[in-house]
């Protein structure tokens, strides 16, 4: 697999082959930190961030023609803050699992399919302690593209989680597919925002848009209980669950996460 760790703005290639280019771009005059990741050949892509201290980064990301591109981000460090630009090329298709164990974080994320038939599925999953924004702008620059954009969150502590998710479509973009979901299981007081955005400026397109902010029902937690299982317990079950669905990933992953929610979620139940 390949791999990036980005460590105190040092920047560290792990087993980087052909199908991946990194370069890092410094900016005269600022504490932004400039990283172009070029992907020309089907494979995946593990970045990996292990900050101390609070960081800047602007990343850089091109899918290049008829490739598919797994992308694994983690982020384990204290505070953060990045803009990305990602662009998908014609016949390309970008599966991005987002996986987030942060003290506090910002980010404004542009995803540009470009090309005829390119696709991207976005999958988020992050333990929001303190405050955490996300802006996500998806352009539908070509006709017969695809977004799909999943966001998943469990908040507590001090958390405050913000999705702000938009698609634009412009008119002449014809048999385009633009779906949002986002979802944020508050296990505090402290307030969520969701606020979904679907910009459709042709007719010959399909769009939805789901979000939901709240606990679990009690329905499910009943359900757990009736088959013998205390209620922190059937809390933690569906928590786990929650951050686990629609996770395409290999074991070393699903483990980080299982561990992070088993040391942030569980004593919090």
């Amino acid at each position: 697999m390949n791999k990036i760790i980005l460590k105190n703005n040092d920047l560290f290639l792990v087993d980087i082959d052909d199908a991946v280019s990194v370069k890092k771009i410094q900016t005269p005059f600022s504490n932004i930190e400039n990283i172009s990741i070029n992907i020309s050949e089907s494979t995946t892509l593990e970045i990996r961030h292990e900050n101390e201290d609070e960081t800047k980064n602007e990343i850089f990301i091109k899918i290049m023609p008829n490739i598919e591109v797994k992308l694994i981000e983690i982020k384990d460090n204290s505070c953060h803050k990045a803009q990305y630009h990602i662009d998908i090329e014609e016949d390309s298709i970008l599966n991005f699992y987002k996986l987030y164990n942060i003290e506090k974080n910002k980010e404004l994320i542009h995803i540009n399919l470009n090309g005829r038939r390119a696709q991207c599925h976005y999958f988020f999953k992050t333990i929001t302690t303190n405050d955490e924004k996300y802006n996500i702008i998806v352009n539908h620059n070509a006709s017969d593209t695809q977004s799909f954009i999943n966001n998943a969150g469990v908040n507590i502590e001090d958390g405050k989680l913000y999705f702000d998710i938009s698609a634009f479509v412009p008119h002449g973009m014809k048999n385009c597919y633009a779906d949002q979901t986002a979802r944020i299981i508050n296990l505090t007081n402290n307030k969520c925002i969701i606020n979904p955005n679907l910009y459709i400026e042709d007719s010959d397109v399909v769009a939805n848009h789901a979000a939901a902010i709240g606990r679990f029902s009690d329905e499910e937690i009943f359900y757990l209980m009736s088959r013998g299982i205390k209620k922190e317990d059937a809390i933690n079950l569906l928590i786990k669950g929650f951050l686990l669905e629609n996770l395409d990933l290999d074991d070393t992953h699903l483990d980080w996460l299982i561990n992070n929610i088993e040391k942030k979620v569980m004593k919090n139940v």
